[in-house]
C-alpha cells in the first residue's frame, strides 16, 4: 500500500522549463537526488518533485494531493487554520517575499514553475 504513492521510480518525462537536462533519481524509499546544470533547473526539479502539475503522469510526488485532502477535512482544520492566521504566517510571508533577492525571487519562480 505504501509503496503505491511513491512517485514514478524510472523513465523519461519531457517538460518545458528547464535549460538544460536534469535527472531525478530515487532512492528505494523514493527520495529524490537531483542533478542539474543550473541553480534554476534544480530549483524546478525540487518543485516538480514536490508538486507537479496536471499535465505531468501520475507518479510524482503528492504533498498537493495531501494538501487537497486536508481542505476536504473542512471545519476539523479550523483549529490549525486559526493557529496559523494568529502567528501571523501569512503576513510574515509577504513580507519576506518583499524583501527577497532578485535571485531569490527567480529561483522561487523557477520551483513554482516545477
Amino acid at each position: 500500500m505504501l509503496r503505491s504513492s511513491l512517485p514514478q521510480q524510472d523513465g523519461t518525462v519531457q517538460v518545458a522549463g528547464v535549460s538544460a537536462r536534469v535527472t531525478i533519481e530515487r532512492d528505494d524509499r523514493g527520495v529524490p537526488t537531483i542533478r542539474a546544470a543550473s541553480l534554476d533547473d534544480a530549483a524546478f526539479a525540487i518543485g516538480f518533485c514536490a508538486c507537479a502539475g496536471p499535465a505531468v503522469p501520475d507518479g510524482h510526488d503528492a504533498p498537493c494531493r495531501r494538501r487537497a485532502a486536508l481542505e476536504i477535512v473542512g471545519a476539523q482544520a479550523l483549529p490549525v487554520d486559526k493557529l496559523m492566521r494568529t502567528l501571523g504566517l501569512y503576513a510574515t510571508a509577504a513580507q519576506q517575499a518583499r524583501d527577497a533577492s532578485p535571485q531569490l525571487k527567480q529561483v522561487l519562480a523557477s520551483y513554482s514553475a516545477g
